[in-house]
């Protein structure tokens, strides 16, 4: 029984080892890395409104809204198509400088995101 009772505990500290090695795998997804970072479209308006990142590094919008919007520099370097709930848009920011960007369906909604080489 005794032996029976340590391969059980052996196996379970095993287990458990094992879990945490592959949540901490888990948890290192694209979003979070340092080459990649999210703005999320909500209530009418980019969060964060403005993002300072190095060149290189690809921004995601999530459109969270239930209406659609879009993502426009004023050179229309940065463009994307009319994104409904949930739809993502993403561009590398490969110079540095200032970008400034508005939702062509709603022009009001205005973000910035600064490329600095740091």
């Amino acid at each position: 029984m005794a032996t029976i009772l340590a391969k059980t505990v052996h196996g379970c500290r095993r287990a458990g080892l094992i879990g945490i090695a592959l949540l901490a795998l888990g948890s290192a997804s694209p979003a979070q890395s340092a080459d990649t970072t999210m703005i999320t479209i909500q209530n009418y308006a980019f969060m964060p409104p403005e993002l300072v990142v190095k060149p290189g590094t690809t921004v995601t919008w999530v459109n969270k809204d239930d209406s659609p919007h879009t993502i426009t520099s004023a050179d229309r370097v940065v463009a994307s198509k009319a994104m409904d709930t949930d739809d993502q848009y993403s561009f590398t920011f490969e110079k540095e400088g200032d970008y400034k960007y508005f939702c062509t369906l709603h022009p009001y909604m205005v973000g910035l995101v600064k490329v600095r080489a740091q």
